[in-house]
């Protein structure tokens, strides 16, 4: 995935983009194979999904679905690859910037070409927040996949789930 970021950035252009985005899809969708294996067989996590087979066929109804969730914990992400990724398209994230410091998530980001976001609350960055996130949802015809949007964060507190 770094050896993809680094070609991506410095070889810019559809061409490359589009292999690019060939490999990294394949190897995205291998490692949720992977986790999700490990997650249910090694360390025997069972999962229960209300209407599992409704919500699957509701994100097979278009290429490029947008599913929004509360985000409480990593593991959450983990859940959603493996139901989603498993028989539906791969997912790209709406990812604050300080994400991409993070060893080796940083590149897989930037390797799968995730929108970036700053998420500070002057307007001006909110206006460019919301440029990148329209920007994303039309770009996902050129690399389909669903646009996961965890509206509340790490802000996630009782507080606010009660309000």
């Amino acid at each position: 995935m770094t050896l993809l970021a680094l070609v991506r950035l410095m070889i810019p252009g559809l061409p490359i983009r589009n292999v690019t985005s060939a490999i990294a899809g394949w190897t995205y969708r291998t490692a949720v194979k992977a986790d999700t294996w490990w997650f249910f067989r090694v360390l025997g996590i069972d999962i229960k999904v209300e209407d599992e087979h409704q919500i699957l066929s509701e994100l097979s109804a278009t290429e490029c679905p947008l599913v929004i969730s509360n985000h409480q914990s990593w593991f959450d992400i983990f859940i959603l690859q493996g139901l989603i990724s498993r028989h539906g398209p791969m997912q790209k994230f709406l990812i604050k910037q300080e994400l991409l410091w993070v060893p080796v998530l940083g590149w897989v980001c930037l390797a799968l070409n995730f929108p970036v976001l700053t998420r500070k609350s002057d307007q001006a960055a909110r206006t460019q927040d919301r440029a990148v996130a329209q920007l994303a949802s039309r770009e996902l015809g050129n690399e389909p996949g669903a646009l996961l949007l965890f509206p509340e964060v790490s802000r996630y507190s009782q507080e606010k789930s009660s309000n």
